[in-house]
């Protein structure tokens, strides 16, 4: 009996440590990075009781809806906090179709007039101006553009090519006061960072400064092509923030997909950017204190990733934005669509790529689509289902709920995983998540995994530790 009694001890002091609500292994990367964000998005104590009404699917209404939640009442119930939602798909297309998306407002999202993928609210800029860059030709072959790389490019000629196209066809209302946003993806500013698809950069950079010092080094030639490389970057992207800045004013400029963070990648399997990375972003501070806003990427994937995969995704590049940002708006890009295999996001993944942002303090998010998402009548009504039946109920279920109570929300989409497994200090737990049993974690990730096996679990209750 003694031994028992010891054991029995011991396991709950195991389980103590699991369910108090200071304890969190992760908390180190978890835990917002600026003393700001962790007073203001901190967590009430456990325990906690789950939403007494958890929202749930309604028939023809799509997911977390209230019951009796109307699809188009107007949206009176908004917090004085400000969390704008923007449509950046070019739904004029579907125009010919008989179809118009300006339902979007009826949901809160901000749209552009006649749908237009630039005008009054948000502007998206495809690889504007003349930018250096080694573009593709039939064969595999590459053409250089302006140089190719930065550093044989002209920066006089790209800056004049980009005025003129901003104050032409592309931004004419010299009063534009929406969200600007660069998209070049032809190269990046650190040097390292042009892997992959993009290995092409460095390899010509290193041939000119072969070609530019045939006895020096390797080594040399390597540190050569990186520092001039860098520095003729830096003058390409900074210059053309700052023209931007200067021809429309007003606007929020940034370019898309910075910070860069890779996570999730062949590179880096884990959650959090990589330390290099982190090192990288510092040497792009320049890039951040330029811009008036960011606007990183948080484009889901489907295949090889849990729900919970996708929700440490998000949140691993929104702790990297608010640790380079300053004071500077946040509003990354969602898809509603997963970028490999091109179906609609599930519904818990459209809820979570709002409900993320919100938490983490984003003014707000901006929902984008291709041209391919909207080129047949068909895809039109698909998109306008989705809108309506997901899409649209989640950006406004997020919209009126505050950012204190976002966890009630985050709780009801973990209430549709039926099991979560604990694995820790080779500690084995699983429990099950909704009447049998409620419980709550001091982060809102905490370290949940999602199973993939249905089990029968046959639970014994000692003290609040629960054993299968």
């Amino acid at each position: 009996m003694i031994v028992v009694a010891v054991i029995l001890y011991l396991i709950r002091l195991t389980c103590a440590q699991y369910f108090n609500p200071n304890y969190n292994p992760f908390n180190q990367w978890f835990q917002p990075q600026q003393s700001a964000l962790q007073h203001q998005y901190s967590v009430r104590q456990w325990p906690l009781p789950l939403l007494e009404h958890p929202l749930s699917p309604v028939q023809g209404q799509g997911l977390f809806q209230e019951q009796g939640f109307e699809s188009h009442s107007p949206d009176n119930a908004l917090p004085k906090e400000r969390f704008d939602v923007y449509w950046n798909v070019p739904t004029f297309q579907c125009h010919q179709y008989g179809l118009n998306f300006s339902s979007v407002r009826q949901w809160g999202i901000l749209d552009n007039e006649n749908g237009h993928f630039r005008g009054d609210q948000i502007a998206l800029l495809y690889d504007p101006g003349m930018f250096p860059a080694l573009l593709r030709a039939g064969g595999g072959d590459f053409v250089k553009r302006n140089g190719g790389v930065p550093q044989e490019g002209d920066l006089e000629l790209h800056i004049e090519s980009l005025e003129a196209q901003i104050n032409g066809k592309l931004i004419p209302d010299r009063s534009f006061s929406g969200l600007g946003i660069i998209d070049f993806e032809h190269w990046r500013p650190v040097f390292e960072e042009n892997f992959g698809s993009l290995d092409e950069y460095r390899r010509v950079s290193r041939k000119i400064e072969k070609s530019r010092h045939p006895f020096m080094s390797y080594s040399a030639i390597d540190q050569q092509a990186e520092q001039r490389f860098e520095q003729a970057a830096k003058d390409f992207m900074y210059n053309s923030l700052i023209l931007m800045k200067k021809l429309r004013p007003q606007a929020k400029w940034g370019y898309y997909g910075f910070p860069l963070c890779f996570n999730y990648t062949p590179r880096n399997q884990k959650p959090q950017c990589t330390p290099s990375v982190r090192d990288n972003n510092n040497r792009n501070r320049w890039l951040f204190s330029a811009s008036s806003s960011l606007y990183p990427s948080l484009y889901l994937k489907h295949s090889n990733m849990t729900e919970i995969d996708r929700m440490r995704f998000m949140q691993g590049r929104l702790e990297e934005t608010n640790r380079v940002r300053d004071a500077s708006p946040v509003y990354p890009y969602i898809w509603f669509k997963y970028f490999d295999d091109k179906e609609f996001l599930k519904d818990s993944d459209m809820i979570n790529s709002i409900i993320i942002p919100k938490k983490l303090g984003a003014d707000g998010v901006i929902i984008w689509g291709s041209s391919n998402d909207v080129n047949s009548e068909r895809k039109c009504r698909a998109l306008v289902s989705y809108l309506h039946n997901t899409l649209g109920p989640a950006v406004k279920r997020v919209r009126r709920t505050p950012r204190v109570l976002l966890d009630d929300l985050i709780r009801s989409t973990l209430n549709q995983i039926i099991t979560l497994s604990i694995n820790y200090r080779r500690v084995s737990f699983s429990f099950a998540i909704g009447k049998i049993l409620r419980m709550e974690f001091s982060t809102w990730f905490s370290i949940l995994t999602t199973t993939t096996t249905t089990k029968l679990c046959v639970c014994v209750v000692i003290w609040y530790c629960v054993l299968c």
